[in-house]
């Protein structure tokens, strides 16, 4: 039986996830913002460009879908022309991404949901 994430989704072996530099590259993207490496605008930036590199390389529906959740949720708590349906707050936004990498690198801790040094947009 396949482990399951708090998203529902089929959590996939390492060995799979190393083969797939977009969700390398997402997931490094997620641990910057939560430990205050990156700010909500980089993180937004480095979430399309890896989405936009996706579909134009032809990756599989699984990951451009996995990419497409992910920019639909920054999108929802940066909401920069004010355009999403229903915003996130800083800690509904830090634990939905907390969430989504529990099983990405078990061996670094993700620190606790606090105030980071680096200025986070509204």
């Amino acid at each position: 039986m396949k482990p399951i994430a708090p998203s529902g989704r089929p959590v996939a072996p390492r060995s799979k996830l190393a083969r797939v530099p977009e969700l390398r590259q997402l997931f490094d993207a997620g641990h910057d913002y939560l430990q205050g490496r990156a700010s909500l605008y980089q993180l937004h930036a480095r979430v399309c460009h890896l989405r936009l590199l996706a579909k134009a390389a032809g990756a599989a529906p699984a990951v451009i879908a996995l990419l497409d959740e992910w920019a639909g949720r920054v999108e929802r708590r940066w909401s920069a022309w004010a355009l999403a349906a229903r915003v996130q707050t800083e800690s509904e936004f830090s634990a939905w991404l907390q969430a989504q990498l529990v099983f990405d690198r078990p061996d670094v801790k993700t620190p606790e949901l606090k105030a980071s040094k680096v200025a986070r947009s509204p």
